[in-house]
């Protein structure tokens, strides 16, 4: 049985009965990713939380941040999504040109994801 309050990082797993011990496996605990808050003024997003790790400036690389925009009314609404491009991004902190501000922010890293909507877009400039 693992305790559940393991913290993020590797460890070596092995069964043990009696005398005996299995081979070591490897198994890696990921921190959970948060956005606590973003914000977006001018087109600039600030996005600040944890477990963003590092990005990684290549296609396909599992780290990307895009905007998400609601454009139309009613039946006709539908959601264009607009990638942003990052101009700082550490572990805990993303600022990016996103151009313009949208509805909501995704922040794809590589131990996951995490989706904010953004203040109502009357109060955005």
């Amino acid at each position: 049985m693992m305790p559940a309050t393991l913290l993020p990082g590797n460890y070596l797993l092995r069964a043990v009965k009696g005398d005996k011990k299995s081979n070591a496996m490897n198994i890696s605990v990921l921190p959970a990713v948060v956005i606590a808050s973003a914000t977006c003024i001018d087109g600039m997003a600030t996005i600040t939380g944890r477990g963003f790790s590092q990005y990684l400036e290549a296609a396909g690389s599992g780290t990307d941040l895009n905007m998400d925009f609601n454009v139309g009314k009613r039946k006709r609404k539908t959601t264009v999504t607009r990638d942003c491009s990052v101009q700082t991004w550490t572990d805990t902190q993303i600022t990016a040109d996103c151009g313009r501000c949208g509805d909501s922010i995704l922040v794809d890293s590589i131990f996951g994801k995490d989706a904010e909507r953004l203040p109502n877009p009357n109060t955005r400039r």
